[in-house]
């Protein structure tokens, strides 16, 4: 059992992380006690109604638009005015009982959290708080502890029997904790029975140093939490129990809670005083007119751009280290070399297998494809044509004369075909 104290300034997130605190033991199967207004059904946050001025819904129904709030969403529901016919806003927070189904998977049970009003913080309290375990602790948090425990001497006798309770605490099975806004302006004896002291940090309202502009995301989406051991809290090297924790700003945490209540209700406000003027006092003034040095820097700067848009590229020739001057091949092509043509005279034969020339012979000198012959490489052999390339790439046709064939042959004696390549071909 223990008793805590979350510090820190406005808006630092104090409320914030006690209500995670709650729900994780309301989730655990634990009970709270507290004097935070958890809303735990779908509830109006006035807060948001500022940023709902773009919605404009048909139905009322859940889940239908969002709204980026602090980096998170706010889900409004509408429904139809009876008397005017138009769209309302019904609700646009979904309250404790959603959070903690769609968070930590569990529905809330009657008596699991009970609200303390302001006027029942008090040395009375103890006797409206019931008895835990070692296992199943109460979880009791006081809202704005400086407004019933502050220090000072007319609060000394008054927080005696709260203090007797203090003492007693971890017997009676109850963790408590304080929110208050300065550690040290707590009652001390109070103070001395205070185990841990947490810090807080909203890092969305942090400005950047120097530039001192908002942090960007995600660093602005959390809270920095720093735990503290009583005794070390306050001191310059003050040693920290958990360095420094960042917590995620849950948008559905905002909608459990109505954070702008008002505990003291002591606090009387005048009610008959307008304090919003809105822009009916802005003075709106043109715009201010360019001097002679901006005009006449406008016009050179459209002169340059003008004359760079409009005039001709520059083409510079760039001379070849040789005297001679060598044709690119852009501009000069060589006209392609025309096959030659040449006719073998002597004696021919062909060898011929399914109706394809195979090879052809003059004067026993055979030519066939692939062959490697002194005039080149046969590509092709046909009964009236031997396709032939060169080296250089030249192609040659050669068509045979058949007038003095004189025998047609279907197969190849050994001599014929180890015969040497023709000469001169």
């Amino acid at each position: 059992m223990f008793v805590e104290c979350f510090s820190g300034l406005m808006g630092g997130g104090k409320s914030f992380f006690s209500v995670k605190r709650a729900a994780e033991h309301i989730a655990g199967g634990g009970i709270v006690f507290t004097n935070i207004d958890f809303k735990l059904d779908p509830w109006f946050n006035e807060a948001y109604a500022h940023k709902l001025k773009s919605f404009w819904l048909p139905e009322c129904y859940d889940g239908c638009r969002m709204e980026m709030h602090k980096g998170g969403i706010v889900l409004p529901v509408m429904r139809r005015n009876e008397k005017t016919g138009q769209p309302e806003f019904e609700y646009n927070s979904r309250g404790f009982r959603k959070y903690l189904e769609l968070q930590h998977k569990w529905l809330l049970q009657n008596g699991q959290y009970n609200y303390l009003p302001d006027d029942h913080v008090n040395a009375d309290l103890p006797s409206r708080l019931p008895q835990g375990s070692q296992t199943r602790p109460v979880l009791v948090i006081l809202d704005e502890a400086l407004d019933h425990f502050e220090a000072g001497a007319s609060s000394r006798n008054a927080n005696a029997e709260f203090r007797s309770f203090l003492r007693h605490i971890r017997k009676l099975g109850i963790n408590l904790i304080f929110i208050a806004q300065d550690f040290g302006s707590l009652d001390p004896k109070i103070r001395v029975l205070t185990h841990f002291v947490w810090k807080f940090r909203d890092m969305y309202n942090w400005p950047v140093p120097i530039f001192n502009r908002p942090l960007p995301p995600p660093w602005r989406d959390y809270i920095i939490c720093e735990k503290f051991h009583k005794s070390h809290f306050g001191k310059m090297k003050a040693e920290t129990i958990n360095k420094n924790t960042w917590v995620y700003r849950d948008t559905l945490i905002f909608q459990c809670y109505q954070s702008v209540s008002m505990h003291n209700h002591g606090i009387k406000m005048a009610d008959d005083m307008k304090t919003d003027f809105g822009d009916s006092g802005k003075i709106v003034k043109g715009k201010k007119a360019m001097n002679k040095f901006e005009k006449a820097a406008l016009y050179a700067c459209l002169l340059l751009g003008i004359i760079g848009v409009f005039r001709s590229p520059k083409i510079e020739a760039v001379q070849s280290e040789s005297s001679e001057s060598v044709p690119s091949e852009a501009t000069v092509s060589a006209e392609p070399e025309r096959p030659r043509v040449n006719v073998l005279y002597g004696k021919f034969r062909y060898h011929e297998s399914n109706g394809q020339i195979k090879r052809l012979f003059v004067d026993g000198i055979p030519y066939q494809t692939g062959q490697q012959t002194t005039a080149g490489t046969v590509l092709s052999v046909k009964r009236d044509q031997v396709h032939i390339m060169d080296e250089l790439g030249n192609t040659t046709f050669i068509y045979p004369d058949y007038s003095n064939l004189f025998n047609v042959e279907d197969s190849l004696t050994k001599s014929e075909e180890e015969s040497p390549a023709p000469k001169g071909s």
